[in-house]
């Protein structure tokens, strides 16, 4: 949780606090992610389970490059505005890298059909939030500057044309591609979003080279394999404050 979290000692007072909160609770898919190596058998791994987003290629190298970072010197990278600049040094860093294109050795599957990738696809996102990348929303943007602009949407006929809103409870996962780091930047102005490739209950990725992958927010390299993503239950969270909620259907 941090290397500045206080430790168990807190948790009693934090739920006692929840347990009193009149706020209004939502649910939220949790997701089982089973790996396999090339040889199809099952690997353990820390991270079994995601909540929120899971990302291949470009993007994961970015985190884990922040992540290598921060572990040679957290006391250097303790607020957030640090973590933000070092990020945006990492990313920098990647701009120069030659990115691995996932079209040569992944193969994508969601529900049983494989999914052709974008041309020269250099990073895969599966999503169960509305936004991340601290407030990027990859699946489409509610205020689109580029729409206000050119009075047109910054899609395409090749993305995913007919799907229902994201929600954090619907039993449903994003799945979404790019091709560089200059469509993230694109969306961060907002311009643009991710290729959307599918809506699905049930994804695998499958690959046959070493490739950084990042689950919530951790990142490693992960050898050939495969990765499955399938519901495994359901929780209840409490909304905050933002009005209206974004992809959130309140229970009460």
């Amino acid at each position: 949780m941090g290397h500045i979290y206080p430790g168990s000692r807190r948790v009693p007072k934090v739920l006692k606090n929840l347990m009193k909160s009149n706020r209004r609770l939502t649910r939220i898919d949790r997701w089982s992610i089973t790996f396999r190596n090339a040889e199809g058998k099952v690997e353990q791994k820390q991270m079994s389970e995601m909540l929120c987003y899971f990302s291949i290629g470009y993007t994961a190298q970015i985190t884990l490059k922040f992540q290598e970072a921060r572990s040679q010197a957290p006391n250097k990278l303790n607020k957030p505005w640090k973590n933000k600049l070092q990020y945006v040094m990492a990313g920098g860093v990647t701009v120069f890298e030659e990115a691995q294109v996932l079209n040569t050795f992944a193969t994508l599957r969601v529900d049983g059909r494989v999914i052709k990738l974008p041309r020269v696809c250099k990073s895969i996102v599966v999503s169960n939030l509305s936004s991340m990348a601290d407030g990027v929303n990859f699946w489409y943007l509610f205020l689109c500057i580029y729409t206000c602009i050119m009075g047109s949407a910054a899609s395409t006929q090749k993305d995913l044309q007919t799907y229902s809103e994201p929600s954090l409870g619907d039993g449903l996962l994003e799945v979404m591609a790019s091709k560089g780091l200059y469509k993230y930047l694109q969306m961060k102005l907002g311009m643009s979003h991710y290729r959307r490739l599918a809506q699905a209950r049930e994804i695998e990725i499958t690959f046959t080279k070493q490739i950084p992958i990042q689950v919530d927010g951790e990142a490693w390299m992960e050898p050939p394999g495969s990765i499955k993503f399938t519901l495994k239950n359901q929780m209840v969270g409490i909304l905050g404050d933002i009005e209206p909620p974004r992809g959130i259907y309140p229970l009460f």
